[in-house]
């Protein structure tokens, strides 16, 4: 319940006496958040994709161990953790549903993270990474793999300066609940995928530079012609 209202589940525990942990769901003033149109891909991540392969909700409890391996037990302390295993294994609750995003180099998980559906919103909680770029290349590989899918918004909790080098925009908290609550009542998206390269999914379905006619569709520029300018999400970004 409090992830479809929009809190991030987080859990405190006490550092003495008997083993206490308390709930602190929380909502921040600020939520960084990507627009997939927004979404930007360096080169050299494009470049090192090719090394990579992705899955998504393969492995559930093993991305569990790896974000606690080096991060420590921080806030995903022992009941909350549970939590989220339990409701990752019977499929979800109403509309909000667990994942896990794994990536792999020569067969080895070397990145992944841990996150949340609701409707067509999607949340990062917590991830790893273990190999060099492999962090940012299993970022903007889901965040195509999101947007192909269908999913509206994707929310990375708190601003930090590489979430904004993907274009993300911190908006305010007002902003970020009416685009949630837009978004997860729609139909939940299926987001579970086997390992596929991650240079596949990101790569631009058309050559930077050519000349592309505009959907007839489009209400505004229908039937016009442009040059590709870069990658929008899962889309191709047109100059007219």
């Amino acid at each position: 319940a409090i992830m479809y209202e929009g809190f991030l589940p987080t859990a405190h525990g006490g550092m003495d006496g008997p083993k206490e942990f308390v709930l602190l769901p929380k909502l921040h003033l600020e939520r960084c958040i990507v627009h997939f149109p927004d979404l930007h891909i360096r080169k050299s991540w494009r470049r090192q994709a090719k090394h990579f392969t992705m899955s998504i909700d393969k492995l559930f409890d093993q991305v569990v161990d790896k974000c606690l391996e080096q991060h420590g037990e921080s806030w995903l302390h022992p009941p909350i953790v549970d939590g989220f295993k339990r409701l990752f294994h019977s499929g979800g609750c109403g509309q909000v549903r667990m994942h896990s995003v794994e990536l792999y180099k020569d067969g080895e998980l070397v990145a992944g993270e841990l996150g949340f559906s609701a409707g067509t919103s999607y949340c990062s909680l917590s991830g790893f990474s273990s190999a060099s770029c492999a962090g940012s290349v299993q970022c903007v590989a889901l965040a195509v793999h999101l947007h192909r899918s269908g999913m509206a918004m994707w929310d990375l909790g708190m601003g930090m300066a590489y979430k904004h080098t993907m274009g993300a925009k911190d908006i305010a908290r007002l902003k970020f609940l009416a685009e949630l609550h837009a978004a997860r009542d729609k139909p939940v998206q299926t987001l579970a995928i086997s390992a596929c390269s991650t240079g596949d999914l990101i790569r631009l379905p058309l050559p930077i530079g050519g000349y592309v006619e505009v959907t007839q569709e489009h209400v505004q520029h229908a039937g016009r012609v442009g040059r590709v300018a870069g990658q929008a999400g899962a889309w191709v970004r047109v100059s007219l």
